[in-house]
């Protein structure tokens, strides 16, 4: 999956430069960064119900973040924006592109709208009961495909957007930082209940967040005075996804799947007593991509990117280890590391 390295305004419409796998350079669209311009999250995914302050998100170099994917290209400083919050004392790092996902519902009409000026003001309009308060916020009728997704999520975040000012001001940053040649947010004053679909976790304790799904958002700010009487509460899905716990859980267990010095020791030679293919020194690539498969449920594709494997030889030194006994043994070997398959 793509990286996207640049954004440009050219008439009034954003133009996305990005990097793929190979260094091979695509121009994407607006709409195109629904689902590309981030690599895909795999081997962590669902968690449900962290809540994070966003004054307490501190700002980071996006290289970061970038290394952190393994999309770091030599000689290249990216400007985008991209910030750090610690949670349960894990360090989770989250990119603009990323937030602005979430607060648009994942609706590639809406991110389209997000990098054009003054775009808040063509998708809502106040419905006022008196002079005083505001009743609700409705989605303009020239957005189709959001007024055809009326859900109450996206009603209520679009409502929020438009109705507190350091929510305008986020909205209205996106379109002015990619004037300036990156994809960018001011962040709004509020703390935000979400959830977590994908994630690449290292062992240093960094979480590089790919996807966030909002479940509310509470804001830490006076509404504007159209808007008098707008809760600070915005409601935006019920939590669906898998507990807290278990993404912890997950979490411990991707440590372990790092094959420590300890673990190689015990297991290296059982797994050198065949000729095999390749170099034995590959052997460790190759049983963390199987782990990596068997312990913590990723693809033999996003096992392969985690470890440096390729899929097939992975798959055929196992193969290979059940047929001669030296994988029952592996497994009785890594059960005293608290590994149970």
């Amino acid at each position: 999956m793509e990286l996207a390295t640049s954004i440009r305004i050219e008439n009034s419409v954003a133009v996305v430069t990005a990097m793929g796998d190979r260094g091979s350079i695509v121009t994407l669209s607006p709409t195109d960064l629904v689902a590309r311009g981030l690599p895909d999250g795999f081997g962590l995914r669902g968690v449900g119900a962290i809540k994070s302050d966003l004054s307490t998100w501190k700002a980071v170099n996006f290289d970061e973040y970038a290394f952190g994917v393994e999309r770091g290209a030599d000689q290249t400083t990216l400007a985008h924006d991209a910030w750090t919050f610690v949670h349960k004392d894990r360090r989770y790092v989250v990119p603009a592109l990323v937030l602005m996902r979430a607060i648009v519902q994942n609706d590639a009409d809406l991110l389209k709208k997000l990098f054009q000026a003054q775009s808040l003001e063509d998708i809502c309009c106040p419905v006022t009961s008196d002079v005083k308060s505001v009743e609700r916020i409705v989605v303009s009728s020239r957005l189709k495909r959001a007024s055809k997704r009326k859900t109450p999520g996206l009603s209520a975040l679009l409502s929020w957007l438009y109705s507190f000012p350091s929510a305008r001001r986020c909205w209205a940053s996106a379109y002015l930082s990619a004037k300036q040649g990156r994809i960018g947010l001011t962040l709004p004053a509020a703390a935000l209940t979400f959830s977590l679909y994908g994630a690449h976790f290292r062992t240093s304790g960094n979480v590089y967040v790919t996807q966030l799904s909002l479940v509310d958002v509470e804001a830490n700010e006076e509404p504007l005075p159209f808007a008098s009487e707008h809760p600070r509460q915005i409601s935006v899905r019920q939590i669906s996804s898998k507990s807290e716990e278990e993404w912890e859980a997950q979490l411990a267990l991707a440590s372990k799947l790092e094959i420590s010095e300890d673990i190689w020791q015990a297991v290296e030679p059982i797994l050198a007593r065949s000729k095999g293919r390749g170099p034995k020194a590959d052997n460790r690539k190759r049983l963390g991509c199987v782990l990596q498969v068997i312990s913590a449920g990723s693809t033999w594709s996003e096992a392969a990117r985690i470890h440096k494997c390729s899929v097939g030889t992975a798959a055929d030194a196992l193969s290979r280890w059940k047929q001669d006994g030296r994988w029952s043994e592996v497994t009785r070997a890594l059960t005293q590391f608290g590994i149970s398959l």
